[in-house]
């Protein structure tokens, strides 16, 4: 835009893509509430902090990683925001609804879900004989099942939940 276009004093402001995409953000999750599965270590942590940073509260869901679970949350409110640590296997449906009912109140529900929980095994390709019932049932209960019973469509209290993210 040429500079003769423009009022007297007025000034061109130039914005970056990655500024519009951070305020978009912003304003999508301010005054949300996001439950992140797994969300004490790694992909999950990191996930909790962006959330977090864009004015989400944060539910950092663990089944093992208590202490790390805690160390997020601890990050994200020393950085003004607000989170609490809160234990489910989400491969146990008893668990996963506690964890929904908690969700509910002490959040008032769930906007976003990130399902980012998971596990592995170290499975030789080669002898898939070898792996046992119990392996593959641990293997699909946490991957499969465990993204199943948190979906937002597994009952009334999900009905706020405005974004399922599968990592």
């Amino acid at each position: 835009m040429s500079s003769n276009l423009l009022p007297a004093g007025a000034r061109i402001l130039s914005i970056s893509l990655k500024e519009k995409m951070d305020f978009k953000c912003m304003i999508t999750f301010k005054n949300k509430v996001a439950l992140v599965t797994g969300g004490g270590t790694g992909v999950g942590r990191a996930a909790c902090m962006k959330l977090a940073e864009y004015g989400a509260s944060v539910l950092v869901d663990y089944a093992h990683s208590h202490e790390e679970a805690l160390e997020t949350v601890q990050m994200i409110t020393k950085n003004g925001g607000n989170a609490a640590a809160i234990r489910a296997d989400i491969s146990k449906n008893p668990e996963v609804s506690e964890m929904i009912l908690e969700a509910q109140d002490q959040f008032g529900g769930v906007h976003y879900l990130v399902n980012n929980a998971g596990i592995t095994e170290q499975l030789d390709l080669a002898d898939l004989k070898g792996v046992t019932d119990e392996m593959w049932e641990r293997l699909f209960s946490v991957n499969v099942k465990g993204r199943i019973l948190l979906r937002p469509c597994r009952g009334p209290i999900h009905e706020n939940t405005d974004r399922v993210f599968d990592s």
